[in-house]
């Protein structure tokens, strides 16, 4: 390895210890002599410095990320060459471990899953506004680590096979990119028009790959399978992504369509941006963060000019979102979904429980109605929910006018998700004899698709 521990790089970086290595380039964990600051340095191995579309990506590298402030994006602090190790760059050390480590222990609760998508969501918004493709979102490629206040946080790694505009150099030569038949990324997780060509690619294949990821992460298992790289390469091309539910049946339906209209296999009838993307997400995320990440991500897209449909009906809210969404309030025992049991004798906390799902179902569709048609119609929509309200004889902190005025759709089905966990978690005393059995755990799959054909980095 030409950047051995203890060598001292251009004087001003010891190198301490080796922290992975890939096909063509290897990390180190170094120290800033002069700062006794830690940090990461990436080269390049001898017979990849002989390539120089491989020397000209990686520095490329390192100019695009420099150019993001994100903090979902992985810091360069430096650049350089040496005679013996030519080019190398100086990031941010990063500890912890990327996504693709989570998922061989198992799928990842929803909400946890869909906070981590929208992470990498921030990444791409400020990217994609500066056309930047990254063409190669994987879970290997998003890294855990701890952020402020020891929050977890997903970094967007690996910009070196980015597709960016075609820029004019000082010499007055076009800048080489991507060539029409080049293919760059992981199979898994490339859309179909990749897989043709990565020359022709735009911000909605990213929007593909953030969808298998999303799948992965909640299945345990990739979307599309094939038992050599043709087969899966056909698969995607050809063949219907596996939909959520067949693995994860507790799912909530609408999560599932968010996913699948990722994974479509037309461009134009996926997501247009990061943005719609995120909204959609939004009633599916945490409430601690959700909300601020989703406006965050509009912003960014917003400032570059591109225009947001607002999201759809269909992938709000429905009974089983809000369900999923709550808190247990009934013992759970691990099993096959078949119903959920009550107890015959009458009780207070049955009746509220009840009571307490119709007014937010009711809630839901006047937040439904008031985007379609506007205040007059959601007015009318209020109305059933006071009906339904008073039949239950359950009470309702924030009235359901919070929802049916508010104009921003982010904020509409933020307030949306808050309420509907609000009126589920009022009844809190569980019912003694109640059972319900759930299949919030994938079934096990026969094949190791993430194995099967090897180092995939």
């Amino acid at each position: 390895m030409t950047f051995a521990v203890g060598t001292l790089v251009n004087g001003k970086y010891e190198v301490e210890e080796h922290i992975a290595e890939g096909g063509i380039g290897v990390i180190v964990a170094a120290r800033h002599v002069a700062l006794d600051q830690r940090v990461a340095i990436k080269f390049l191995k001898p017979k990849a410095r002989a390539n120089i579309d491989i020397v000209e990506r990686f520095e490329r590298e390192a100019r695009l990320t420099a150019q993001m402030s994100s903090e979902h994006v992985v810091r360069v602090h430096d650049v350089g060459s040496t005679p013996i190790g030519g080019p190398y760059i100086v990031m941010e050390l990063l500890t912890g471990k990327d996504l693709g480590a989570v998922i061989e222990q198992g799928p990842v609760p929803i909400a946890r899953a869909v906070d981590w998508v929208l992470q990498a969501c921030d990444a791409l918004a400020e990217a994609h506004s500066m056309d930047i493709v990254h063409r190669d979102i994987k879970p290997e490629n998003l890294f855990l680590t701890e952020g402020a206040g020891k929050v977890p946080t997903v970094k967007v790694i690996d910009f070196g096979i980015s597709k960016m505009p075609q820029t004019q150099e000082r010499q007055g030569h076009w800048a080489r990119e991507t060539g029409t038949n080049e293919r760059f990324g992981t199979p898994f997780y490339m859309s179909p028009e990749q897989l043709r060509s990565s020359g022709s690619v735009d911000a909605r294949s990213d929007i593909w790959s953030l969808g298998a990821v999303l799948f992965e992460l909640l299945a345990g298992s990739t979307p599309f399978e094939g038992e050599d790289m043709a087969r899966l390469c056909t698969s995607i091309l050809t063949k219907p992504a596996k939909t959520l539910r067949m693995v994860r049946a507790a799912a909530p339906e609408g999560l599932e369509q968010i996913i699948s209209k990722c994974l479509e296999k037309r461009p134009e009838l996926r997501y247009r941006n990061v943005a719609e993307l995120a909204q959609a997400l939004l009633p599916y995320g945490p409430l601690e963060t959700a909300t601020s990440r989703v406006e965050r991500i509009r912003a960014l897209v917003s400032r570059a000019g591109k225009s947001i449909r607002p999201p759809t009906p269909a992938t709000a809210m429905t009974v089983q979102s809000l369900l999923a969404l709550a808190p247990p309030i009934l013992p759970v025992r691990a099993g096959t979904m078949d119903s959920i049991v009550l107890p015959k004798e009458r009780h207070p906390a049955r009746a509220l429980w009840v009571g307490g799902l119709v007014l937010g179902v009711a809630i839901a569709t006047v937040s439904t109605v008031t985007l379609r048609t506007g205040h007059a119609t959601a007015a009318a929509a209020h109305a059933a929910s006071v009906d339904a309200r008073q039949a239950s004889s359950a009470t309702l902190v924030a009235p359901p006018e919070t929802i049916a005025t508010s104009t921003s759709p982010a904020a509409t089905f933020a307030a949306t998700a808050t309420t509907a966990r609000a009126v589920i978690t009022i009844a809190k005393k569980p019912v003694p004899t109640a059972t319900v059995r759930t299949y919030d755990k994938p079934a096990a799959s026969s094949t190791n698709s993430r194995a099967r054909f090897g180092d995939r980095q």
